[in-house]
């Protein structure tokens, strides 16, 4: 009698044990996206100008218009961004690299104050400052990679601060 019960209540305390969390998957999706960063509109911005800038330091026109490109319509979620979206569409219509970094001078400043007006959230752009161009640019890097001059002077510049 007294092995027919214990065998009873482990067959029972096995089922309920083996049926733990039936029909439900285990799933971390929620736990994933919580943790998740959520990119803001500034985040994207700076994201989009960083490809450009570094397609510019690496002498690559072409991928600096598709970036300017993709800049141009990240810029459409910022308030006040007209300025810099016309000089970001003005850089993706011209396949002429010289042009390109000379339009790049005043999008990095409408860029700029507009990332110190609204704060990226997820990343922290250093600015910094090319002597010979008189002119500031930002990345993602506190190393010096000037796209005013690419190859030819890209280690040229300085550090001057960081978004934050």
């Amino acid at each position: 009698m007294k092995t027919k019960l214990f065998l009873a209540i482990t067959l029972i305390i096995g089922s309920m044990v083996s049926l733990n969390g039936f029909g439900y998957p285990k799933d971390n999706t929620a736990k994933a996206i919580i943790n998740a960063p959520i990119a803001s509109p500034s985040d994207n911005v700076f994201e989009r100008y960083n490809a450009l800038q570094n397609a510019l330091a690496n002498d690559d026109a072409p991928s600096a218009q598709k970036a300017a490109e993709a800049l141009a319509t990240a810029l459409s979620d910022i308030p006040g961004s007209a300025a810099a979206t016309k000089e970001a569409i003005a850089i993706g219509k011209t396949k002429d690299i010289v042009a390109q970094r000379k339009i790049l001078a005043s999008l990095s400043t409408a860029v700029i104050n507009l990332l110190k007006a609204h704060k990226p959230q997820n990343v922290m752009p250093y600015i910094h400052y090319c002597p010979m161009k008189k002119a500031y640019w930002m990345s993602n890097s506190k190393a010096i990679r000037n796209p005013y001059y690419g190859k030819q002077m890209l280690s040229c510049g300085e550090t001057t601060g960081m978004i934050m």
